[in-house]
């Protein structure tokens, strides 16, 4: 469904800066994966999803979703398949519009002069609902003006409104307090699986990585130290996952604050 094929990554290339990113990283995700992700800061995660989205093109490699070449396809263009929510709960909505305009933009065809605007609100209220914060009841209300929980909750809604083929979720929850987290995670875990959406979602929380999804992998450096799913990462641990990164890095890792997820 995505493969991602030996793709390398120079930034500021001949400086001083100079970064080598990834290396020959290759990664292929299955239709139907919710795949979590953890590793250190500068481990390359949220790089994998700018390498994913288009944000940036590789030097060398290939990406592929659903079996088209998505390399050279810019982002805006990528946008119609994948589905992209950030840490910032601002980033997803247009704050000076309502509720209701922001899921036209998402999923409204032909916005709210539409002649369909009776039937597009009446799918909106249906689907609110579905967040259980009330939101149905304020559809005229400007996004800017909601929590974070709601306006974060709100993006899931808007990301995955007509099911994107890929759903990249960096670290989603990580501005929510806790119970608003908590909140918006099963949230997520009830689209993603309702919808049988495939997804990616980075998190800094190693209970989280093993609470959710079928998939985690680990990565340092840019590149995966650890790959497991199925009845490897049903039966993984925190203490497994700490031990695993100090062999390969503890230096670096034990006073990373993912480690205290």
């Amino acid at each position: 469904m995505l493969k991602i094929d030996k793709i390398s990554k120079i930034f500021d290339k001949g400086s001083l800066n100079e970064k080598e990113i990834f290396k020959d990283f290759s990664l292929e995700v299955n239709e139907g994966d919710f795949v979590t992700i953890i590793g250190s800061n500068g481990a390359g995660k949220s790089s994998l999803f700018n390498a994913i989205f288009g944000t940036f093109i590789p030097d060398e490699g290939h990406i592929y979703l659903d079996g088209e070449e998505i390399t050279d396809i810019p982002s805006h263009k990528r946008a119609r398949n994948i589905g992209y929510l950030f840490q910032d709960p601002r980033s997803g909505t247009a704050p000076n519009m309502t509720i209701e305009e922001n899921l036209f933009l998402a999923g409204g065809d032909g916005g709210w002069l539409s002649v369909n605007q009776k039937k597009k609100t009446g799918e909106f209220v249906e689907k609110l609902k579905l967040l259980d914060m009330d939101l149905e009841k304020n559809l005229k209300k400007p996004v800017g003006l909601l929590s974070g929980g709601q306006r974060q909750a709100l993006s899931l809604l808007m990301a995955t409104y007509s099911k994107p083929k890929l759903l990249l979720l960096d670290e989603h929850t990580a501005a929510l307090d806790p119970k608003t987290a908590e909140k918006v995670l099963a949230l997520t875990d009830k689209i993603v699986n309702g919808d049988k959406l495939t997804c990616l979602m980075i998190t800094h929380s190693m209970e989280m990585a093993l609470n959710y999804g079928n998939r985690l992998i680990m990565m340092n450096d840019g590149k995966i130290i650890y790959d497991a799913e199925g009845e490897e990462k049903k039966n993984q641990t925190i203490d497994g996952l700490l031990k695993l990164f100090r062999d390969k890095d503890g230096a670096m890792m034990a006073s990373d604050r993912m480690l205290l997820g």
